[in-house]
């Protein structure tokens, strides 16, 4: 009898034959997987790294969220998100940070700063295009408020 995941397994293999190719190998480039993965250059990973974003940066709240943005040390944009167990259980928990890599990959102008957001409590119950619009809020205002403050500290 043979077993259904041998089906499986030869109707992933055929989804993956484009014409004219000979081999079940992903198709170079694999753009599909590039634009939706998330390089440890562009993620906030270390405690250091956020206590430094905490430190350097400025803060704005909007509503549920609250952004912190800092000058980064690379140069590039890095992304570290918070999300404690009073924000909900975990499926809750990873489906706001799924959601809030998906919206800082759309910005690309962002440039080398690092942006910390952190999720309160009732921050699941928001629809997609509410989180993005109140991430965007508060955006807006910590990169204001970082601004002023390097031109404040540079012309003392």
């Amino acid at each position: 009898m043979p077993s259904s995941t041998t089906g499986v397994a030869r109707a992933a293999s055929a989804c993956l034959l484009a014409p004219g190719r000979s081999s079940a190998e992903p198709p170079e480039g694999n753009s599909f997987l590039q634009s939706r993965s998330f390089p440890k250059s562009r993620r906030l990973r270390k405690r250091r790294d956020y206590q430094a974003a905490r430190k350097d940066g400025f803060a704005a709240r909007a509503g549920e969220v609250v952004v912190v943005v800092a000058p980064s040390a690379n140069d590039t944009a890095r992304l570290g998100l918070i999300a404690s167990r009073r924000t909900g259980n975990a499926v809750a928990r990873n489906l706001l940070k799924r959601r809030a890599r998906a919206w800082f990959r759309q910005r690309t102008e962002i440039g080398a700063f690092d942006v910390v957001v952190i999720f309160r409590a009732g921050a699941v119950e928001l629809a997609y295009d509410e989180l993005v619009a109140k991430l965007e809020n508060a955006l807006r205002r910590a990169t204001k408020r970082l601004i002023a403050g390097r031109r404040t500290s540079a012309l003392s």
